[in-house]
């Protein structure tokens, strides 16, 4: 049976060991696309399907010096631990363009998602799903927060969370193990997602 196959097998069986264990499933309240707002403008999405395409746009790496090497340690996380198969590959539908620039007039913005306004997407939040979209990484950040590799893997594990629909969990949902907590706190952190978070993937993908 295929990965993407056994998506909905998976989740059952998920849902059942959960239950076995006497743990209770993953609630919607972190889960599920979010209006793409604000400045910058940012947003939580769902993508198309579980494989899970991206590509570095630009010269990632140039202005945060590793972190191309992040995102795909994160990628490889994300397929070892949920359903999601990832391929980093260039083409009209790849799903996630990554970059890291220096945005100064949003220090206190580490990195966001956006879905690309010219995107196809279909249903509404917290159902939107959304083909195409960008995560960006902020080189004008405060250098503490990306200034080490076990930093950047979870900054990168937290933003790609965003562009599969992770929100941020609260500590009754995983966020005391999840790369998604918020605030980010550089010195007590995840570079992984929670079980809780799986959860969520499995179910949906």
């Amino acid at each position: 049976m295929s990965r993407f196959r056994r998506g909905a097998a998976t989740a059952a069986l998920t849902l059942l060991l959960l239950a076995t264990l006497g743990i209770a499933p993953a609630h919607a309240t972190n889960f599920g696309s979010t209006p793409c707002t604000g400045t910058p403008r940012t947003c939580v999405n769902l993508a198309d399907n579980s494989l899970h395409t991206w590509y570095p746009q630009g010269t990632l790496g140039n202005d945060i010096p590793g972190m191309a090497t992040a995102v795909q340690t994160a990628m490889n996380d994300y397929e070892k631990n949920t359903d999601i198969v990832t391929q980093k590959v260039q083409n009209a539908t790849t799903d996630v363009t990554v970059t890291d620039y220096s945005y100064p007039p949003y220090p206190q913005f580490l990195g966001w998602v956006d879905c690309y306004p010219s995107s196809k997407t279909s249903g509404s939040d917290p159902n939107r799903r959304c083909d195409r979209q960008v995560l960006r990484f902020n080189a004008a950040s405060p250098s503490k927060y990306w200034n080490t590799a076990a930093k950047r893997r979870s900054l990168s594990c937290h933003e790609i969370g965003h562009t599969l629909g992770l929100r941020h969990p609260s500590e009754s949902q995983g966020g005391a193990t999840s790369c998604l907590k918020t605030p980010f706190n550089p010195d007590k952190f995840s570079q992984v997602t929670s079980a809780h978070d799986n959860a969520h993937i499995n179910a949906h993908y």
